[in-house]
C-alpha cells in the first residue's frame, strides 16, 4: 500500500512539476511553507477552543441545577441560541491566514526585484502568465486550503451543534440563519 502511494506520488510530482511555481533561489529553508502550517494549526485551534466554549455556554444555559439532588434539568420552552450567534468569529483566523497567504504574492514579487533583479529572467520567457503563475500559485493555492478547512470547520460546527442540542431545543432553520 506504501508503495502504490509513493508511485502515485511520483507520478503526480512528474506531471505537475513543482519547480514550475517556485521562484529562483527563493526560500531555500521552506519558511513559507512552515509558516502557512504553524498559522493554519493555530487557526484551528483557536477556532475550535472558541466554538466549543461558546457552545457549552449557550447549551449550559438551557439546564437549571437542583440543588438538592444536584440534578440537570432542561427549562420548560428553553431555546438555544441561533447556531449563527453560537458560530460567532470562531472562522476569522481561517480567513486571517488565508489573507496573509495572500500576502505572500507581494513579497514573492518584491523578491524579484531585490539584489539578482530576477524579474527580468522571469520576463523574458517565452510563456504568457510566468511571472504571476511563479508569484501566485503557491499563495492561492494555500488560500483556498484555508478556505476549505474554514468550510469543513463550518459543517463540523453545525454538526456539532444539531446533534448535541436537544430536539425540543432547536429553533428551526438554523442553516439558512447562518446566511442572513
Amino acid at each position: 500500500m506504501y508503495a502504490e502511494y509513493i508511485k502515485l506520488r511520483e507520478k503526480l510530482i512528474k506531471k505537475i512539476r513543482p519547480e514550475r511555481f517556485g521562484l529562483p533561489g527563493y526560500d531555500p529553508e521552506n519558511r513559507e511553507k512552515n509558516n502557512f502550517i504553524g498559522w493554519l494549526a493555530f487557526s484551528v485551534f483557536i477556532s475550535l477552543v472558541f466554538f466549543v466554549g461558546r457552545y457549552s455556554n449557550s447549551r449550559d444555559r438551557l439546564y437549571y441545577k437542583d440543588y438538592e439532588t444536584g440534578e440537570k434539568f432542561l427549562w420548560d420552552g428553553a431555546i438555544m441560541t441561533d447556531f449563527a450567534d453560537v458560530l460567532g468569529w470562531s472562522l476569522a483566523g481561517l480567513f486571517l491566514t488565508a489573507a496573509i497567504c495572500l500576502s505572500y504574492i507581494i513579497i514573492r514579487y518584491n523578491y524579484l526585484n531585490k539584489e539578482s533583479k530576477s524579474i527580468y529572467l522571469l520576463r523574458r520567457l517565452p510563456q504568457r502568465g510566468e511571472l504571476f503563475r511563479r508569484c501566485a500559485a503557491a499563495p492561492l493555492l494555500r488560500a483556498a486550503i484555508c478556505l476549505v478547512f474554514a468550510f469543513v470547520l463550518l459543517l463540523l460546527y453545525f454538526a456539532i451543534y444539531m446533534i448535541a442540542t436537544p430536539d425540543q431545543c432547536l429553533a428551526p432553520d438554523q442553516w439558512a440563519k447562518i446566511w442572513r
